[in-house]
């Protein structure tokens, strides 16, 4: 990847863990809501989804709820 993906990839993965490993020691739910689709999106559904959550994905671009379920998204809306 060039280290314009790469750089921005790498800190959206680690945002993402730190807000989820919060998020999940304190909810303990199966279910993970992620609101807008951009690069920290993608993320929080690939991250859950490894996790074995049900994740609901949220956005107003059709092309972005597709791709949220190549991350893992189990439903859209």
């Amino acid at each position: 990847l060039p280290d314009a993906v790469a750089a921005p990839a790498g800190c959206a993965t680690a945002t993402v863990m730190a807000a989820y490993r919060l998020a999940a020691t304190r909810s303990g739910a199966g279910t993970v809501a992620v609101v807008g689709l951009g690069m920290l999106g993608l993320t929080a559904c690939a991250v859950a989804a490894s996790a074995g959550r049900t994740v609901l994905a949220c956005d107003v671009s059709d092309a972005r709820l597709s791709q949220a379920a190549k991350f893992g998204a189990t439903h859209s809306t």
